[in-house]
């Protein structure tokens, strides 16, 4: 078991993408998960590693930073259950999101299985312009 890494995916500067292990955990560096600051909507979504599929849909529990104290909380209201079994992949609808500068939101898999390797979670923001960042 081992702690997720999160980076920005290319030409994106707040939304965020990780691959890890089904059963690895949350870290709560200061940069992990998506920056939420000014984002009107996100959507998530995960993926077994390719020519691989999900067996068990489980969730992905969600994790928020505090920009005041810095520290990462769990946030069950915004956990995403899973229901794509024999799928590579899983996308949940975008949500509504409105959060104070500086906020951060991050997710980790719990009860997920896939055939083989690893999953990747996107946690993708959007701007009030409806443009991805």
């Amino acid at each position: 078991m081992a702690a997720i890494a999160w980076t920005n995916p290319t030409g994106y500067t707040q939304s965020a993408t990780a691959t890890c292990g089904t059963s690895d955990t949350f870290n709560s560096g200061a940069s992990d998960g998506a920056l939420l600051t000014g984002a009107a909507s996100v959507t998530v979504n995960m993926e077994a590693d390719n020519a691989q599929t999900i067996t068990t849909a489980g969730k992905l529990l969600a994790y928020l930073k505090d920009p005041i104290t810095s520290r990462w909380a769990r946030c069950p209201e915004l956990d995403l259950t899973g229901t794509a079994t024999g799928a590579r992949g899983h996308a949940w609808p975008g949500f509504v999101i409105a959060a104070a500068q500086g906020v951060r939101l991050g997710y980790a898999p719990s009860g997920v299985a896939v055939s083989s390797g690893s999953i990747t979670i996107n946690i993708i923001v959007t701007d009030p312009m409806l443009r991805n960042v």
